[in-house]
């Protein structure tokens, strides 16, 4: 063993010295090839003005290297990365910061144009969304005065809401009623006039029979992702998936176990098709929307599987033929022709299911089978979907969510 005695002071500077080392390691984006690296040299700042300034909207260089010099010089205070396909490739340019109650910041985030634009924007609002999520903070706001049209799509997608600054989200991490989460929103809009839209949201959840509709309660809990409404009669379906697919759809833990990349654009989009049998379908059929428990199946090459280890919107269900299916959704989906032509036994004819959902939430504390058997009640093995109630997602949503 290679030990060494340290007086006090030295070890502070050593565990600096590694934090500092850590913070500036470039993190690999849903276990594909292209990094986030943190960027914390001022001789960057040019080179990052230059190719990443707004000139068609009147934006001067120098002012930009002055904001951008300014939170890369206060540490502390932003978090700025560079979003890099290569070494020599940046595509995009990212800063946040937390020093405001109740909210994330982003006062920088430009995307440059090029086939990854819209999917990697799209990406990156949700990581920030996410982020903010994880900082137990209701809001984010993005202050960035020069959006590209991709940015601005995306995020009016997403239900963020113009305010004078910028645009603005309310992403409550909760899992209660539908009465609860009304009071909560009011509370939250009488922090701030910004926050008054949540009052809307607030006097929608008041709706008689709101939680038997099931399109807006679902609606709404887009809206306010990752928040849950309990008490609504949403379809809600356990659904089992190999470790493989899952890795490439929606788990990046599970892509960054692997050394080899997932495939890029896949990987990083928010939008996505799982396919299977049409049969043994737990209830799912086309019409069907609401929620999906993600049970990644035991694999022994990867760590933390044989466990529920997600939760997605279910946006839409379709069943057609594998040739049709394929052609519909060929760009939101991991199997190719062939693959889906394996579900069949190479049967044309026969059909297939698709699943297309969105917005996945990884679990802090994925939930193995015996725990699921347990809240269930019953013997079971996970091999098809199956239909959960309403007070059984609940228990598994929040022992899988909890701090």
């Amino acid at each position: 063993l290679n030990l060494s005695i340290l007086s006090p002071t030295s070890l502070i500077v050593k565990l600096d010295y590694l934090h500092e080392y850590i913070n500036y390691q470039p993190v690999r984006l849903a276990g594909t090839g292209i990094t986030r690296q943190r960027v914390h040299k001022f001789d960057q700042v040019r080179f990052l003005s230059e190719t990443f300034l707004v000139g068609a909207k009147g934006e001067k260089l120098s002012n930009f290297q002055g904001r951008l010099g300014y939170i890369i010089a206060n540490p502390d205070k932003f978090n700025c990365y560079i979003i890099l396909q290569s070494e020599n490739n940046p595509l995009a340019l990212i800063a946040y910061h937390t020093h405001k109650n109740h909210e994330l910041n982003v006062p920088i985030f430009r995307v440059r144009s090029g086939p990854l634009e819209e999917t990697l924007a799209r990406h990156l609002i949700f990581w920030f969304i996410s982020l903010s999520v994880r900082e137990n903070l209701p809001f984010t706001r993005i202050t960035e005065p020069y959006l590209d049209h991709t940015i601005l799509s995306g995020i009016q997608d997403d239900a963020f809401f113009k305010v004078k600054d910028g645009y603005l989200n309310a992403n409550l991490a909760v899992a209660v009623t539908a009465t609860e989460l009304s009071d909560y929103l009011t509370t939250l809009a009488n922090r701030s006039q910004d926050y008054n839209f949540c009052l809307k949201i607030a006097d929608t959840l008041k709706t008689d029979k709101l939680t038997t509709a099931v399109k807006t309660t679902l609606d709404v809990e887009r809206i306010l992702w990752p928040a849950k409404i309990i008490d609504a009669d949403l379809p809600t379906i356990i659904i089992p998936i190999q470790a493989e697919w899952a890795k490439e759809l929606f788990d990046e833990d599970l892509a960054n176990q692997l050394l080899w990349r997932s495939e890029t654009d896949l990987a990083l989009k928010r939008e996505l098709v799982y396919y299977r049998s049409h049969r043994s379908n737990g209830g799912l059929k086309p019409g069907v929307v609401g929620r999906i428990l993600w049970y990644v199946s035991y694999n022994k090459k990867y760590c933390g599987t044989g466990k529920v280890r997600a939760c997605s919107r279910l946006d839409e269900v379709v069943v057609n033929k594998p040739k049709n299916l394929h052609q519909q959704f060929r760009r939101l989906g991991v199997y190719e022709l062939e693959d889906l032509m394996k579900l069949t036994k190479n049967d044309p004819n026969k059909n297939l299911m698709a699943l297309r959902f969105s917005d996945t939430e990884l679990f802090k504390n994925p939930i193995d089978l015996a725990e699921i058997k347990e809240i269930l009640g019953k013997r079971l093995t996970l091999q098809s979907p199956l239909r959960i109630d309403k007070e059984q997602f609940t228990m598994i949503y929040r022992e899988g969510t909890q701090n």
